[in-house]
């Protein structure tokens, strides 16, 4: 008896070959994929899929971005004040969950003035107004990573190396090293600042497939 999760596919002929090297033995196992592509998800019997669609409601899509936003917070709320100008940002979203979380990251890094929000929120507006080349996701996650500081930037576009591969966290760690990425600071290793370089950009939901160790460390991640 199984229960396997194959998250992501992007091959329908794997897909399919797994599905066969594990055949139904009545016995109550189970396959799960997640897909973006129709071409794999066809690789399943009609009546076996679901498709996951936008959050139409405007009331659970606001719930997500604020779980997201105070997460640090016992009752994960947004404060009155911000309540205005957040649903105005999580409208932006248009209900799509990886977009309303990547921009929900963002703004927990933010401080929390009412000023400050406008000022994501008109930059929002302007991506929106102005790349009509991209689609609404992909301004969202352009926002996100110019949000990122200088010093991530080259350590996120150096991980598209391995952009269908979960690399290690000690390799990767070595890796941005060896480029100069990372340089030690007065009270810590160098090793030490990269391993906080790498779970400031997993907690932008910049890196995303993370799988941690019993320490609750990243063993290994992935680009989206």
């Amino acid at each position: 008896r199984y229960f396997l999760v194959l998250d992501d596919m992007w091959s329908g002929e794997l897909s399919s070959y797994v599905q066969r090297a594990l055949p139904d033995n009545n016995r109550g196992s189970r396959i799960v994929i997640t897909t973006r592509l129709n071409e794999v998800a066809s690789t399943s019997e009609e009546s076996h899929r679901l498709k996951l669609r936008k959050i139409e409601d405007v009331d659970q899509a606001f719930d997500l971005f604020c779980r997201e936003v105070f997460w640090h917070a016992d009752d994960r709320r947004c404060p009155k004040h911000l309540e205005t100008v957040g649903r105005n940002i999580v409208r932006k979203c248009q209900g799509l969950p990886l977009a309303i979380v990547a921009v929900a990251r963002l703004m927990s890094l933010k401080g929390t003035t009412e000023a400050e929000w406008q000022r994501v929120y008109k930059k929002l507006s302007w991506e929106f107004a102005n790349n009509p080349s991209l689609d609404n996701l992909k301004h969202v996650l352009n926002l996100s990573y110019d949000d990122l500081p200088s010093y991530l930037k080259n350590c996120f576009l150096y991980c598209s190396v391995f952009p269908d591969y979960k690399i290690k966290r000690k390799k990767l760690i070595r890796l941005w090293i060896a480029e100069s990425f990372v340089q030690d600071r007065e009270t810590q290793t160098v090793e030490e600042v990269a391993e906080e370089f790498l779970e400031e950009l997993v907690h932008r939901s910049m890196l995303h497939g993370v799988q941690r160790n019993s320490f609750g460390r990243v063993r290994r991640c992935g680009m989206h």
